[in-house]
């Protein structure tokens, strides 16, 4: 069992990662809506928003979409496909993805 972690910076996006997700049949998945933090930081500080729309970053979007993974070969597949999309996360402009262990899981869900 892993988790996978998706943090994305593109909301066009989202609707083809949904539609991967379902065609691997990975229904353990949730996406929340978030900010990163220099969007909280700047609204706090005029200076700290002045330094960041110099450096022309004012990403105020992202999602984060957290599954379960069950084995490698779901794994795989859901990367073939990313692949197949034409959606790359080693160019570093859209997001990242994380792949982590999971040590132990709970719940009561059968489509693990």
């Amino acid at each position: 069992m892993n988790i996978l972690i998706i943090i994305l910076d593109k909301e066009e996006l989202l609707e083809p990662l949904a539609e991967i997700f379902m065609e691997c049949g990975l229904f353990n998945t949730s996406i929340f809506d978030g900010e990163g933090v220099e969007t909280i930081a700047s609204q706090n500080s005029p200076l700290f928003n002045e330094i960041q729309r110099f450096f022309g970053n004012t990403m105020t979007y992202n999602r984060t979409i957290i599954s379960a993974i069950p084995d490698q070969e779901s794994y795989e597949n859901f990367k073939t496909l990313l692949t197949a999309q034409g959606i790359d996360f080693s160019g570093g402009d859209i997001g990242f993805l994380l792949l982590l262990p999971c040590i132990e899981f709970m719940g009561g869900r059968s489509t693990l």
